[in-house]
């Protein structure tokens, strides 16, 4: 069993969230992006861009949802809607869901 990101939920880091790693998932770079911005905030702004798997090197995994993955990791503190594309994305790493934010 992995790291869990504190951004995204993504159980399955390699290595704990610290020392300018990245997370495949939201792509934040621990010590970096989150040295200004809290967790919170940085999930915020990761969902506003439709909560899209972020990296080229490691591959989304198959059934892969952000939604449910930060449900698992107890990470929703507001209402969430998914709504699917009609146009699923041609590049693997975009999931063809987007997420809506409300307070």
């Amino acid at each position: 069993m992995g790291h869990r990101c504190e951004v995204c939920g993504y159980a399955a880091l390699k290595i704990a969230p610290e020392n300018h790693s990245i997370c495949p998932c939201c792509g934040t770079e621990f010590w970096t992006d989150d040295i200004e911005k809290s967790p919170e905030q940085l999930r915020l702004e990761w969902l506003q861009k439709g909560a899209l798997w972020f990296s080229r090197m490691t591959a989304m995994p198959a059934g892969w949802n952000a939604l449910e993955q930060l449900l698992k990791a107890n990470m929703i503190p507001f209402s969430v809607k998914a709504s699917s594309s009609a146009n699923p994305p041609q590049d693997h790493t975009q999931s063809s869901r987007k997420y809506a934010l409300s307070a």
